[in-house]
């Protein structure tokens, strides 16, 4: 099917989308001592708990592993139908928030395996921004990227390589973390509640979404 958010490549939509992953990463990591973006620590610690016949742990850091790749299987479906996928995937990523809450006080397990589906559509909604260099889950490769820019820019003396907007990019996840960590300790002991900051950021993209979509497709 056609993309048509090919066009949606500016530098401020992709901070953002970085931010809201800085932020809920450091809100997972600090409300229940979990990260739900980068799943190699999961694997690692699945593998050390079957080796230490810790199989219930290993149960659990299953079930993290196959929600979040239900998540991925979901926004894959969405954007095989007939609707507008990316809008779809965003309204079900701002459920999954209000879920998580909802679930905060009751279960924390179950917020945690809400923010993993939560993860696993908003990765794969924007995994690889269109047209850029740029992820906005896997700050690694972002930073391999911005090592190459530095590089042409500086070294090779590129003169049409542009660094600051990747700068940028680069700061807003520690941007994220930072201030998901400052508002939940503003908010203690109502730190749940700052995950609503991201179901206001999630409205937002799909403020942009609309008006760019207003714009470009009159």
């Amino acid at each position: 099917m056609e993309n048509k958010y090919k066009n949606y490549d500016t530098t401020l939509f992709v901070v953002l989308l970085l931010f809201i992953s800085g932020f809920v990463d450091a809100y997972s990591r600090a409300v229940f001592s979990e990260t739900t973006s980068y799943h190699t620590g999961t694997l690692t610690k699945l593998g050390m708990n079957l080796a230490d016949s810790n199989f219930f742990a290993a149960l659990d850091g299953t079930i993290t592993i196959l929600i979040f790749i239900c998540g991925v299987i979901t926004c894959e479906c969405t954007k095989r139908s007939k609707l507008d996928f990316m809008k779809v995937n965003v309204s079900i990523c701002i459920l999954c928030t209000i879920l998580t809450i909802a679930f905060s006080n009751i279960n924390s397990k179950i917020a945690v395996y809400l923010l993993n589906f939560f993860s696993g559509v908003f990765m794969n909604t924007f995994g690889s921004w269109n047209g850029t260099n740029t992820s906005v889950t896997v700050m690694t490769a972002n930073l391999k990227k911005y090592g190459s820019s530095l590089y042409r820019k500086f070294i090779a003396k590129d003169s049409k390589e542009r660094v600051l907007p990747f700068t940028c990019i680069i700061a807003s996840y520690p941007f994220g973390a930072f201030w998901g960590r400052k508002l939940i300790n503003l908010l203690v002991p109502h730190s749940n509640f700052a995950i609503l900051f991201v179901s206001v950021l999630l409205l937002v993209v799909i403020i942009i979404l609309n008006l760019k979509q207003i714009k470009n497709f009159r």
